[in-house]
């Protein structure tokens, strides 16, 4: 996490000098500019959540998360459209990742470790490891406020998800059964213990795409450098519909800080 914070650090310094040896050369700041090609940098944090959020962390149900600060490089092209309304397009690719430890009253899932394959139930403690590197396609709409300094922006995004990664190991516990739907906890199927756990790895039932809404807040630092606020949720599970492991839907959801730097900026004559 220190080697991130220190790139994240110098790379905003990078681009503050550089933004400092430009504002001379920069006349036109009260100006607006037609269109604007810029790169940015940011850190996002969340991952895939169980949807409803209650299956896994409500009432019995516990979790503690952990995420990986990884960085995430891009391009965007803006166009204004007014003096208030502009559009953007991203690119970004980015990996989010995130470990987690749950207890959990009831975790069905498809037990495909010995055939046939089976619905089982684990009541206990688990280990959880998700990695999702994705090339990302934001497209949104933002709204300057008077002061030309601040906006807000709305629109989706769909992102190419590459070789995602999803492990879950119980760590201490009981397995029951799934009989109609119920499990069967007068006779249980096994126990787990840390002397002996066994991880169930899902990473070939990871969906390749997701899809979905992305909103934020930004600001302008100078003519050139924006600092913003996103955050975004997918509505697509992270599994394929032909490998459903779990009862319930897992969704992309992160919130992501992001530095932009504008280094082509289009006026009018």
């Amino acid at each position: 996490m220190k080697k991130i914070i220190v790139l994240v650090a110098s790379l905003s310094l990078f681009i503050a000098n550089v933004l400092a040896a430009e504002e001379n050369l920069d006349a036109t700041n009260d100006k607006q500019a037609l269109f604007s090609i810029g790169v940015h940098t940011g850190i996002d944090i969340g991952a895939a959540v169980p949807w409803p959020p209650g299956k896994v962390i409500g009432g019995d149900n516990k979790m503690r998360a952990t995420p990986r600060l990884t960085p995430a490089l891009g391009l965007s092209m803006s166009k204004n459209l007014d003096s208030r309304w502009s559009l953007t397009l991203e690119t970004t690719y980015k990996v989010v990742e995130l470990d987690a430890k749950a207890w959990v009253e009831d975790q069905t899932f498809v037990d495909r470790s010995d055939a046939p394959w089976q619905w089982v139930s684990f009541r206990g403690t688990a280990y959880t490891e998700m990695s999702f590197p994705m090339l990302e396609f934001p497209l949104y709409t933002s709204y300057n406020f008077k002061n030309g300094n601040d906006r807000v922006f709305l629109g989706g995004y769909y992102a190419r998800v590459f070789n995602a990664k999803f492990t879950t190991t119980p760590h201490k516990g009981m397995l029951f059964n799934v009989i109609d739907g119920t499990p069967d906890y007068d006779n249980p199927k096994g126990s787990v213990s840390p002397d002996a756990p066994h991880t169930h790895n899902f990473n070939d039932a990871m969906s390749k795409w997701d899809a979905g809404f992305v909103a934020g807040y930004g600001r302008n630092i100078s003519s050139r450098i924006t600092l913003s606020g996103r955050f975004s949720m997918g509505f697509n599970d992270i599994f394929k519909s032909d490998k459903k492991y779990l009862t319930y839907s897992m969704l992309h959801t992160r919130g992501t800080v992001v530095i932009s730097y504008s280094f082509v900026n289009h006026y009018n004559n």
